[in-house]
């Protein structure tokens, strides 16, 4: 049928790709109706599947003409055409990583009541559908208007997505049919296309085309629902409209002041930051808060400066901070971060963009840590880590459920590399956790016996956990604060390496560690002679 193909936000694991969708109506039941598929490409086009596969693909089994669109969450939903209104359905994903999930049973609408095509479109948070009215003349095609219906972030039912419709617009007042509208590049104005019979009845169609100004035909909340404020509590990277670069939190342009970089790579953890619940942006590399307008590095909240977002031009937000000096607009000066003290059209407007997924580098060891403010999935090939003390030692254990909790401090254990977590709203939680973490770089003297997970050769998994001596610990990163501990603290990985596990050779005295390790010299403790306990 008529309409766009629609390029999802999300990525299935290990595609290139964003997810491309295209709704179908085929004529495969013999009976004179239409069921409605939607297909999906990972490869940008080069093949295409069955949203829900080939046995449970219908999204309408007596459907027309049908339009898709991705809601908030990464679920799909189609609108299709029927007589006296519209069927709506939507797949909700079980497992957004693999791209699994169901169809939901089609629900019916009666808004608009006419039995024509016109086209879906989300913006933000609100949906659109253009469809004529009807009442004109009697006319069932006639009054071409456009409906809406504000949403949020969750998942609905294909039921709870075909109630709440109201009248936004009316495009049209006499004859009128089929429609489109898509979003025009400068953000906030919506190009809608009809047909229009200027002869009431002749059906001898024109095509018009108007431009209308949304900030004017929507309400303020709703206006606020399709362009929210960004908001505190997420994380965002921040586009520069001249440029076309990303702000920077590594490789300083000016080292001395820390005045920011500007980047063309806009996918590497260091584009990222935290906007706090003061609005102050927080670097996710490396937990310092950007100041002075155009700088990075300040430790501590204090050191960082607040943020206000303005109504900038052609759909693009004006940052402005409170920086004591007079220049307080953030200046995109194509290679570097800059200030200016009035608001310069295009350096002074920035894409903001919500990020849904957390990337984080494992080394070479195959350990890393994390802390975030944000439930994050755990991606496949990672294993997240809770831990508890037991002594002198750290006993692990892996976090059931696919989820690590907001605010919760993990070890990572996985293939060396960048994995990516993706951001969930799951209200998860866990049991006792000794681990400790924070979001800013914090001063290592501010922590009573501060420990950190470190590479040590000599430790059966390559890392230890040991006193910390040096003068920060960046943000999002895990710690510990011990008292009355050894200076290195080792752990024990369930399916790894355990002293049942060790053995001596035939003929031979061995004495090895609770790690497995030969001890030549043993000290105090618990160590395996000829596979059993002894304590020196």
């Amino acid at each position: 049928t008529s309409g766009r193909i629609l390029q999802s936000s999300y990525k299935k694991d290990g595609a290139e790709y964003y997810r491309l969708y295209s709704a179908l109506v085929v004529n495969d039941n013999g009976d004179g109706s239409y069921p409605n598929y939607v297909v999906y490409s990972d490869d940008f086009g080069e093949s295409w599947e069955i949203l829900g596969g080939t046995a449970n693909g219908v999204a309408c089994p007596a459907g027309n003409e049908t339009k898709v669109e991705e809601l908030p969450n990464g679920d799909i939903m189609v609108s299709v055409r029927r007589g006296g209104g519209r069927y709506f359905n939507v797949f909700s994903f079980t497992d957004k990583a693999n791209g699994e999930g169901s169809w939901d049973n089609q629900a019916n609408s009666n808004f608009g009541a006419s039995d024509c095509n016109g086209e879906l479109l989300r913006i933000g948070n609100v949906l659109l559908q253009s469809i004529p009215k009807r009442g004109y003349q009697g006319k069932d095609r006639s009054n071409v208007a456009i409906y809406y219906k504000v949403i949020e972030n969750k998942d609905y039912t294909a039921t709870e997505i075909a109630t709440g419709w109201q009248e936004l617009y009316q495009v049209s007042y006499i004859g009128s049919a089929y429609s489109t509208m898509a979003l025009l590049p400068d953000g906030k104005t919506l190009g809608f296309l009809y047909e229009e019979d200027p002869d009431n009845g002749t059906f001898a169609y024109n095509i018009v085309y108007v431009p209308l100004n949304l900030k004017e035909i929507m309400p303020a909340n709703v206006y606020a629902a399709a362009f929210p404020t960004p908001e505190t509590g997420k994380f965002y990277r921040f586009k520069g409209k001249a440029s076309g670069k990303y702000m920077n939190a590594a490789n300083p342009y000016n080292t001395t002041s820390g005045q920011m970089s500007m980047t063309a790579e806009g996918t590497t953890a260091t584009t990222i930051f935290y906007l706090t619940e003061a609005s102050k942006m927080l670097s996710y590399s490396e937990g310092t808060y950007t100041n002075g307008t155009r700088c990075i590095g300040g430790v501590g909240a204090a050191n960082g400066q607040t943020i206000s977002f303005l109504d900038g031009e052609d759909g693009y937000w004006t940052l402005y901070s409170d920086y004591s000096g007079e220049a307080k607009y953030v200046y995109d000066n194509n290679n570097r971060v800059d200030r200016n003290t009035t608001y310069a059209p295009n350096n002074c407007d920035w894409d903001v963009i919500e990020v849904k997924e957390l990337p984080v580098t494992v080394g070479k060891t195959g350990f890393s840590t994390l802390y975030a403010p944000v439930a994050l999935e755990i991606p496949a090939g990672i294993t997240a880590y809770t831990a508890v003390r037991n002594g002198d030692y750290i006993d692990l254990s892996s976090i059931d459920g696919g989820v690590i909790p907001a605010n919760t401090a993990v070890i990572l254990k996985g293939e060396q590399g960048e994995h990516k977590f993706e951001i969930t709203d799951s209200e998860a939680t866990i049991g006792d956790n000794v681990l400790d973490g924070t979001f800013e770089k914090v001063a290592t003297s501010s922590i009573t016996s501060p420990y950190t997970l470190q590479a040590d050769a000599t430790a059966s998994n390559g890392v230890v956990m040991r006193k910390y001596d040096g003068q920060y610990i960046n943000g999002f990163k895990m710690y510990m604060s011990i008292t009355n501990a050894q200076e290195t603290l080792n752990f024990l990985i369930p399916g790894f390496t355990s002293i049942e596990s060790v053995e001596a050779a035939q003929g031979n005295t061995v004495v090895y560690d609770l790690f497995g390790r030969p001890a030549a010299q043993p000290t105090k403790g618990v160590y395996i002679i000829n596979g059993e306990k002894v304590i020196f």
